[in-house]
């Protein structure tokens, strides 16, 4: 056998091997890929501490504390705001810069992947969530987002972009029905942006956009990702 064959020969065993050295570094990422961390959270006097968040990432914070200190008077917190892991480490302390009242309900967003928790503590653990048909949103009827409660506090969170809220009352300013029958309706374009300095503003609800709503006075919840068309 010649020195040329002998080249080819060896060309020809070595081949297949490097074919299969490829194939197994194309799979590696693939399956040593890990999947996200759940979030958690942890209750503080002042806040609470989230972890799991994507490094570097953003949380939503969506969260109300109650304490009914007489019939007629209670003293409520609400938290609306993001915030961003600047360490890279996942993890994210909320600090109100208060004690907040005992009684409270919590919902974070991971902003990237969507990822969410809501959580309770106090008397709202015994809250039972909201029924599934509280919330109603028909693109058909006015486009309007319909809340069958006396009050509401509206959170829609779309993934990798933007959250927008609002406040709304049966019967109240921002409600677009006209008639205090024990639901609340608003347009989606009249929710506020939750990043201050948002590309553009809110237009519709779409599939796959996590809607939240907390009753500020029960500190019930409900949550969808289904609402949207």
């Amino acid at each position: 056998m010649t020195a040329r064959n002998d080249i080819r020969f060896a060309k020809r065993l070595l081949l297949p091997g490097a074919a299969v050295l490829c194939l197994l570094a194309a799979i590696a990422p693939l399956t040593h890929a890990a999947p996200p961390e759940p979030l958690t959270l942890t209750f503080e006097p002042r806040g609470a501490v989230i972890e799991g968040v994507t490094p570097g990432g953003v949380l939503v914070v969506f969260a109300r504390a109650r304490n009914q200190i007489q019939l007629h008077y209670a003293e409520s917190v609400a938290l609306k705001f993001m915030l961003r892991d600047k360490a890279g480490s996942g993890r994210i302390t909320v600090d109100a810069g208060r004690e907040l009242p005992a009684d409270a309900v919590w919902a974070v967003v991971d902003l990237e992947t969507g990822r969410h928790l809501v959580s309770s503590r106090g008397l709202a653990r015994e809250r039972r969530p909201l029924p599934a048909d509280t919330v109603r949103y028909k693109p058909q009827d006015r486009d309007r987002l319909s809340v069958a409660l006396p009050m509401a506090e509206i959170l829609v969170v779309r993934r990798g972009e933007n959250a927008w809220f609002e406040a709304i009352g049966d019967g109240g300013t921002a409600d677009e029905d006209g008639r205090t029958d024990g639901t609340a309706a608003i347009s989606p374009a009249k929710l506020r942006n939750l990043r201050k300095k948002a590309a553009k503003p809110f237009d519709k609800v779409k599939k796959g956009d996590l809607v939240i709503v907390i009753d500020p006075l029960t500190l019930q919840v409900w949550s969808s990702a289904e609402l949207g068309q």
